[in-house]
């Protein structure tokens, strides 16, 4: 992998491959012709290392420029991985999409 690609990026990607074996950071970390900055099956991921301060605050434009570049019909999650200079990671995404996702697990759960 590129030098370029960021330590978060990467593990995203290491936190991915279990689930799915082709995940990578993208080319270009989502200047290219690819969204965001992991390629996966399931999510679309926007990754920040936000080293200057302990509090993770999400940049709503940042948020909004991610959903803006998705495509229309898509069943892949947007998510906002986020890393704070003591290097604990945070995941946030819209209150809608967890909840579903959370209901649809415990629907899983339930059946097994």
């Amino acid at each position: 992998m590129s030098d370029k690609k960021n330590k978060l990026e990467l593990w995203v990607t290491e936190q991915l491959l279990p689930i799915d074996s082709k995940a990578r950071p993208t080319r270009g970390s989502g200047c290219g012709n690819e969204i965001g900055d992991n390629s996966n099956k399931y999510l679309y991921i926007e990754c920040k290392e936000k080293h200057t301060k302990s509090n993770i605050i999400m940049e709503r434009s940042v948020w909004y420029h991610h959903l803006n570049g998705l495509p229309i019909c898509t069943e892949k999650l947007p998510i906002y991985v986020t890393e704070n200079k003591e290097r604990e990671k945070f995941v946030t995404m819209s209150a809608s999409d967890f909840f579903t996702m959370f209901k649809d697990y415990i629907n899983l759960k339930e059946k097994q």
